[in-house]
């Protein structure tokens, strides 16, 4: 509720004030809200245009359900995604890893890592689900690539130049 109530604010008024009486002028802003509210609903019966309709409006009326109809009717637009393909969710993987294994912790101990493509087959197997969107990879990723590498670092022998591989089991 109290939530609802800051956003009101802004979305009513173009300002927000906090306790202390500071106000933040919100007139000029575009607010851009996230969800997955109507995602893990039943999908109706039938394929192409109509059922992609279909799941439009049950996530329109997931959105109206969920917030009080003052903060509903402010509400510009909804726009509605579709699940990630998974092709998306490999380049996801291909980025967010090379970004993990490229941090400035490990490269300013000159401490490098490789991964083959098997290495993230597995990842986007185990971790991938187009509902979900890119966090259950991301999440997987500081699990079972970070900080199983944090271990190996710590555990093993101290030099100026350190080599990892990752590999599947």
């Amino acid at each position: 509720p109290d939530v609802f109530n800051i956003l009101l604010q802004v979305l009513d008024d173009g300002r927000l004030t906090d306790n202390k009486g500071r106000t933040v002028n919100f007139k000029n802003t575009i607010i851009i809200m996230t969800s997955n509210l109507g995602s893990r609903r039943q999908r109706p019966p039938g394929i192409g245009e109509q059922d992609a309709h279909a799941l439009a409006l049950d996530a329109d009326r997931a959105v109206r359900e969920f917030f009080p109809p003052e903060l509903f009717n402010r509400i510009d637009r909804i726009v509605h995604f579709s699940p990630l393909p998974r092709e998306v969710g490999e380049r996801v993987v291909e980025k967010e890893l090379a970004r993990l294994l490229s941090r400035h912790g490990l490269t300013s101990r000159n401490i490098f890592v490789s991964a083959d493509e098997a290495v993230k087959r597995k990842i986007v197997q185990e971790s991938f689900d187009p509902h979900l969107g890119a966090r259950p990879l991301k999440r997987y990723l500081e699990e079972h690539v970070g900080q199983v590498l944090s271990d190996a670092i710590i555990r093993g022998p101290q030099s100026p130049l350190r080599l990892f591989q990752l590999y599947t089991r």
